[in-house]
């Protein structure tokens, strides 16, 4: 039988057995059978329908340890890398929904210890969790690309990294558009989204990125699950929409799995989900 020869650089055999902390259920309302390694996640939607709300709390949810004195604080105790370009995205937001999360677990409450949890406590558990957190702010879109194109070498540093996010990923569109470039916006995301698998594929890490949902193109692809790097695939694409005058805000969840139709709550505890329809 015929055989093809793999051949792989010390860097990518470096990434193939680096083992990173695993993120599935990382939001069971939103990832029924996920993320898994290698996804792609994109979050859409309007005028403050809460994007750059909905992934600082998937961030706290990656920082957070697993357990603390024996009690589960449903973390995933994994590093995220944030390429943070809108500047939406504020660290004393991030630090009170870690606290929300702390105080609310429910395990604490079953076993009467929520006094373990005190002040103390929570500022060293945010504290330790920060120091796997990593910002990096973009102000113009060579900045933006250049990022991009360093996230390998990050990566090949940090194997407690399972998360890179980008808030947003369309945000120097029009400026590269001045310069020149006539991509549409569904073109400029799958090109940004071609350089982020380039540098990060192997390293086995979820993508997840914002974008506007008012320019988006008519024909939309599909959710697809697929492990192909020449592919950008996206396999969970959250669609969020905040009604105009109402504080009333609604979800769509693509997956290759199921739909979901979700209705939320924007509060200090972060995005709360509340009923769900599942359509498969």
């Amino acid at each position: 039988m015929e055989q093809s020869i793999h051949v792989e650089t010390g860097a990518q055999l470096l990434a193939r057995l680096m083992k990173r902390p695993i993120l599935h259920g990382l939001e069971k309302d939103l990832f029924s059978d996920g993320p898994r390694p290698n996804e792609v996640i994109e979050v859409s939607g309007n005028l403050s329908s809460g994007k750059t709300l909905l992934i600082t709390q998937l961030i706290a949810k990656c920082l957070l340890p697993r357990r603390y004195k024996g009690i589960e604080l449903n973390g995933r105790e994994a590093g995220v890398v944030l390429v943070n370009t809108d500047h939406h995205f504020h660290i004393p937001t991030l630090v009170d929904l870690m606290a929300c999360f702390i105080r609310n677990n429910n395990d604490a409450r079953k076993l009467g210890t929520t006094d373990v949890f005190d002040d103390k406590g929570i500022k060293s558990i945010i504290e330790d969790s920060l120091r796997y957190f990593t910002v990096i702010n973009c102000y113009e879109s060579s900045q933006f690309f250049l990022s991009l194109q360093s996230l390998q070498g990050i990566l090949s540093n940090d194997d407690k990294i399972a998360m890179i996010a980008i808030d947003s990923i369309s945000s120097y569109y029009w400026q590269d558009r001045k310069h020149g470039e006539c991509w549409s916006m569904d073109g400029y995301v799958k090109s940004c989204l071609n350089i982020m698998q380039k540098h990060t594929f192997g390293h086995k890490i979820i993508l997840l990125y914002t974008r506007p949902s008012d320019v988006e193109s008519k024909s939309k692809e599909a959710v697809v699950r697929t492990s192909l790097l020449n592919e950008e695939k996206i396999h969970y694409k959250i669609q969020l929409h905040k009604q105009h005058d109402v504080n009333q805000f609604s979800a769509v969840v693509e997956s290759v799995s199921d739909n979901r139709n979700l209705s939320y709550i924007v509060s200090n505890n972060g995005i709360e989900w509340r009923t769900c329809y599942s359509k498969r």
